[in-house]
C-alpha cells in the first residue's frame, strides 16, 4: 500500500509538471475556429500578457523613481500601496456591481474604459512633482484590475466550456512569461534613463503610456471583431429558424 501510494505521488508530479500540458494548451489556441475567434483569442491573450507585464515592470522601479524624484520614505511608498489596494477594491466593486450588473455594460467597453483611464494615469505620473499628484494618477487608474477580470469574462462567454479550463491556463501561461520578459526591459531601460542626461526617468511612465495606447487600439479592434462574430452568429440563427 505505502509503495502503490508513494508510486500515485510520484506519477501526479510527473503529470503536474508534463511539458505535454504546455504544448495542448498552445495547440488549443492555435487551432481554427469559426468567426475568427482564433484570432479574437490570441489577440487577447498578448494583450493580457502585455498589460500584466506592465503592472510588473514598473513595480521593479517604482520605489526608486518616487524616492528620487519625490524624495519618499519607506513609509510613503507602504501608504501608496495601501492606497492603491483601495482603489483597485473600488474600481472592481463599482465595474462588477454596478456598470455590469445594473447598467449591463459590455465587458469589452470596460476593457477600454480600465485601459484608457491606465494612460490617462501614466500621463499624470509624468507630470507629476508632489507627492499629491502622484496619487492623483493612481486614484484615476482605480479600474486597473478590470481589464484582467473582463478579458477573462469575455472569454468564459465566447470559447466552448471544454476548453474554457484550458483557456485559463493559457492566461497562466502568458502571464508567467510577462512576469520573464518585462522584470528585465523595465529595469534596462531605467537604466538607460539614469545613464542618458537628455532624458528624464519619468519616460519610464511614457513607455508604459505607448504601450498601454498599443492595447487600447488593439482592444477597439477585439471590439470590431466581436461585433462581426455576434452579427455571424445572429445570420446563421435567422436561417436555421427559417
Amino acid at each position: 500500500n505505502d509503495e502503490q501510494k508513494i508510486k500515485k505521488r510520484k506519477n501526479a508530479v510527473v503529470e503536474f509538471f508534463d511539458p505535454q500540458h504546455a504544448k495542448r494548451c498552445v495547440t488549443s489556441l492555435l487551432k481554427k475556429r469559426e468567426h475568427q475567434l482564433r484570432r479574437i483569442l490570441i489577440l487577447f491573450m498578448i494583450m493580457h500578457m502585455l498589460c500584466n507585464g506592465i503592472s510588473q515592470g514598473e513595480a521593479q522601479n517604482l520605489f526608486l523613481y518616487v524616492r528620487s524624484k519625490l524624495s519618499w520614505d519607506v513609509d510613503t511608498y507602504v501608504y501608496h500601496n495601501v492606497f492603491t489596494s483601495i482603489c483597485g477594491l473600488v474600481g472592481t466593486s463599482l465595474a462588477v456591481g454596478v456598470l455590469s450588473k445594473l447598467l449591463k455594460v459590455n465587458d469589452i467597453f470596460l476593457v477600454l474604459l480600465s485601459t484608457l483611464l491606465s494612460i490617462i494615469c501614466r500621463g499624470v505620473y509624468i507630470g507629476a512633482t508632489k507627492t499629491s499628484q502622484f496619487f492623483s494618477g493612481t486614484a484615476i487608474d482605480f479600474t486597473f484590475s478590470i481589464k484582467f477580470l473582463a478579458v477573462r469574462s469575455i472569454i468564459s462567454k465566447i470559447v466552448p466550456n471544454d476548453d474554457l479550463s484550458t483557456m485559463f491556463a493559457i492566461m497562466g501561461l502568458f502571464e508567467a512569461l510577462a512576469g520573464f520578459i518585462f522584470p528585465f526591459i523595465y529595469p534596462t531601460f531605467y537604466q538607460f534613463l539614469l545613464k542618458n542626461p537628455h532624458h528624464d526617468v519619468s519616460e519610464m511612465f511614457l513607455l508604459s503610456g505607448v504601450l498601454l495606447i498599443v492595447a487600447f487600439l488593439v482592444y477597439l479592434y477585439e471590439w470590431y471583431l466581436l461585433k462581426l462574430k455576434d452579427k455571424a452568429e445572429e445570420d446563421i440563427d435567422e436561417v436555421t429558424k427559417l
